[in-house]
């Protein structure tokens, strides 16, 4: 008698919304598309099959030779089909509503394109918190999948993870499917023979073995379309498997519910997978943990206690990264505000763009770019302003209106302010500098400040040691170690501050553009960061915010008082935004200063000749350019590819610096540099006698083109 494997093979395919359709169909092109049509030479061969439903739609519209293929597949026993989130969420991250109309929305789709109702789900990042179970079972969701991980940090051994378990969460229970991350890591990577002895080597241990993973290992990651299709490994390993079905025995999720129980009764810990915990961490704390991880592989005797080494939950994300956090409070306030409407006045208008908003890519970083790339952090904020645009028409804000308020938005226990009208939104953070970190242009749906900070990676230590692109063929996205550039190293260049705009600087005398660049400088006063007092004034026509900070500089030995009020204006129905600045000495003697305001606008495309700015000679200058001009009275950015510019008027002449703002990050390509920001910093030097108050005014305006 031959002692039988059952095997569970589950796909996930996943684009976030807002990716270009390029890399969509080029995904399709190397991945999905070849997957199915080997898989139809397969009789033998059944797949769980899981898209997220912006792919799903973007497949079916596009290509309706997908869904051809896939219903035949379907008809003919050989894939079932898995729900989720439409956007594919982070479940925990959402409010529980929002949970369950991303379920439904899937479902339903599925059921009304190809006429089956699923019976699982694939939980996006395998992110797991009990309580999201009942939202699960009150959907309908029998099931879902996870990593080994899950189990193993409940006292589990890897030789109890051959088939699954039931858990349960206010009387609902669900049924939990580990994840073999031995196999996750030998498909495709490692030949179709080493996946059949790992088979031989667990036979007799359990029910079945599950590997269920991205569909895009199978032809988009690096090296594996020439490995997967060009070599022929995906019709080896399907063959391999239908030559030895006498005892490999293929079954979908929901055939394996039927066939086998569950082993018992199981309680995880709020877990992701191994790597996804590691990434949360911050970057110190994750080179500690990858060294510890290695003293205890390198050493038999304590190998065995690896398994006690995680990094912490997704959640912690929101905490390493405050532009992740900004984004996400923004999108939970709007969700909250949208289901008040709904149940007020069983108005959805705003629904559908707040679910796009949930897609999970921008939210978190790790080996994929994630948060990283401005164009998936654009869409979020883009569904989020057509939300609130939506919001403020049912509550008949009108068509000119002018509004404020007061709220801890991010929820760090300090209050922020916004100012908009029906043109703009500004979000203030009077506890950190005053600055203001998101500037919306309603017209566009765009933050036109939607930057991210340079700072250390864990990861940023192996840059000196990576190739350029060309040998990544048998190689996990987690193995790579390739640079998309030459001397990537030169632009690892770590602010110590938040990319806000209408950041108080002031400098040293010995400070230049290049320095400030690269943050090599030193500040002379307390005022970037630290918290200003504020008020809001409010009239028919104009909401005033007027924040100010009794600070300090260094002048030689001795640190001065020195007053700051900086008052921004927003005025009903207009694009201009109205700056005006005071600086009092309250010292007993005169000193001069030299003071700079920061601003950071996110405007896509570094080296694109049709972005530049433009100024009163007729001379340009371009964002790739770290450039110097002085005694300026105005400038224009121009975006000709957004269609948008921003202009500034001075009332006095100031000098002017801009710079591109790279981070270097990691993507599943390999080290690459993203450009995210255009940096700015206009300044004015002034003599102060003692009691002297000076001031600075200037006007910002937006405008389409």
């Amino acid at each position: 008698i031959v002692e039988k494997i059952n095997f569970v093979f589950g796909i996930h395919n996943h684009q976030p919304i807002g990716n270009f359709d390029f890399v969509i169909e080029h995904a399709y092109k190397k991945s999905y598309l070849p997957f199915l049509k080997i898989l139809s030479e397969f009789p033998k061969i059944k797949v769980s099959l899981h898209n997220s439903g912006y792919l799903f739609e973007f497949l079916i519209n596009k290509h309706p030779e997908y869904k051809e293929i896939l219903t035949e597949l379907i008809e003919n026993g050989q894939i079932e089909l898995l729900s989720g989130g439409f956007y594919e969420p982070i479940f925990p991250s959402i409010p529980e509503a929002d949970r369950r109309n991303q379920i439904l929305k899937l479902t339903r789709f599925i059921e009304d394109n190809f006429s089956v109702q699923p019976q699982g789900m694939w939980l996006s990042e395998r992110v797991w918190e009990q309580s999201i179970l009942k939202d699960l079972r009150d959907v309908g969701i029998k099931f879902t999948i996870l990593d080994d991980e899950h189990f193993l940090l409940t006292g589990l051994r890897a030789e109890e993870l051959y088939g699954y378990y039931i858990t349960e969460y206010e009387s609902r229970t669900l049924f939990l499917f580990p994840i073999s991350k031995k196999l996750r890591y030998l498909v495709p990577f490692k030949s179709p023979q080493e996946t059949l002895e790992f088979f031989k080597s667990i036979r007799g241990r359990g029910d079945l073995v599950v590997l269920a993973d991205d569909g895009e290992k199978f032809g988009v990651w690096p090296g594996t379309y020439d490995l997967v299709y060009t070599k022929g490994w995906l019709r080896e390993f399907f063959s391999m498997l239908s030559e030895n079905s006498d005892w490999i025995e293929m079954l979908t999720f929901s055939e394996s519910l039927e066939k086998f129980s569950p082993r018992k009764l199981i309680y995880l810990p709020e877990a992701s997978y191994h790597e996804m915990m590691e990434w949360a961490l911050p970057p110190n704390f994750t080179l500690e943990l990858q060294e510890a991880e290695e003293i205890f592989e390198k050493n038999e005797d304590y190998k065995i206690y690896k398994k006690f080494l995680r990094g912490t939950f997704w959640r912690n994300f929101l905490v390493k990264y405050d532009e992740a956090n900004n984004m996400h409070k923004r999108m939970v306030d709007i969700s909250n505000r949208s289901r008040k409407l709904i149940d007020e006045r069983k108005d959805h208008s705003p629904y559908s763009n707040l679910l796009k908003a949930q897609a999970n890519d921008a939210y978190w970083h790790g080996v994929f770019g994630g948060l990283y790339l401005p164009h998936l952090r654009s869409n979020i904020y883009r569904n989020l302003i057509k939300a609130e645009e939506k919001l403020d028409k049912a509550y008949n804000f009108g068509k000119r209106f002018l509004f404020y308020e007061e709220k801890d938005l991010d929820k760090d226990g300090q209050k922020e302010v916004i100012l908009k009208n029906n043109r703009v939104s500004l979000f203030f953070k009077p506890s950190y500098g005053g600055t203001i970190f998101e500037i919306d242009y309603r017209p566009k749906s765009l933050n036109i400040t939607d930057t991210l900070r340079r700072r250390f990676e864990a990861y940023h230590n192996k840059i000196e040691n990576a190739q350029l692109p060309g040998n990544e063929e048998g190689k996990s996205i987690h193995e790579i170690l390739v640079a998309k550039e030459r001397d990537l190293e030169e632009y690892l260049i770590y602010d110590w501050h938040n990319k806000y705009s209408l950041m108080d600087h002031f400098l040293r005398e010995d400070t230049n553009i290049e320095n400030f660049y690269k943050v090599k400088y030193g500040e002379q006063g307390d005022f970037t960061i630290l918290p200003y007092t504020y008020s809001i004034e409010k009239d028919k026509d104009m909401v005033r915010l007027s924040q100010q900070r009794e600070g300090h500089i260094w002048i030689g030995d001795k640190f001065l008082p020195l007053t700051l009020k900086k008052d921004v204006m927003v005025f009903r129905g207009e694009d201009i935004l109205k700056v005006d600045y005071s600086f009092k000495n309250t010292s007993y003697t005169d000193y001069n200063i030299w003071f700079g305001t920061e601003f950071n606008f996110s405007l896509f495309e570094r080296d694109n000749p049709k972005k530049y700015l433009l100024y009163p000679d007729g001379k340009r200058s371009f964002f790739n350019q770290v450039y110097e001009k002085k005694e300026l009275e105005e400038f224009t950015i121009y975006d000709e590819v957004l269609g948008l510019k921003i202009n500034f008027f001075f009332d006095i002449p100031i000098m002017l610096w801009h710079y591109p703002v790279d981070t270097v990050s990691q993507s599943e390509a390999g080290f690459e540099r993203t450009f995210q920001a255009l940096g700015i910093l206009v300044s004015i030097k002034k003599d102060l006698s003692k009691n002297e108050i000076f001031s600075l005014s200037f006007n910002i305006k937006l405008e389409n083109i």
